[in-house]
């Protein structure tokens, strides 16, 4: 499935990007970099932006997760659907008389029917 693949990727890349964020604020507390606002803002951003980002993927992997079983119960039963109509159209190709083609064939149709039907 692509989807759990692009999940875990999404996932280690999260992890990474926290220790390149907790990385980056020690910097910024050891130099002059805790002065500029701006970038201390900007990671604080980009921290929240990728642990969104994994949690709306945790959250469209679990729904793709739970619709498999009726995905997979849909195929199934269009599966036995196709079977069931195949079989049943092969009887009625049997069971159907042929059509007629002129009014003395329908009117003997018609009787075989009335004759076929009387209980």
């Amino acid at each position: 499935m692509h989807v759990k693949a692009l999940n875990e990727e999404i996932v280690t890349q999260k992890y990474r990007s926290r220790e390149l964020y907790s990385a980056a604020r020690r910097l910024s507390r050891d130099s002059s970099f805790s002065e500029d606002q701006s970038a201390v803002d900007e990671l604080d951003s980009l921290r929240t932006k990728t642990d969104d980002l994994a949690k709306c993927s945790s959250e469209q992997l679990s729904l793709l997760e739970q619709t498999q079983p009726l995905v997979d119960l849909f195929w199934q039963t269009r599966e036995n659907l196709l079977v069931f109509f195949d079989q049943f159209e092969k009887e009625i190709k049997v069971e159907l008389l042929p059509p007629a083609e002129d009014l003395g064939q329908i009117k003997l149709l018609q009787d075989t029917i009335q004759v076929n039907w009387t209980p």
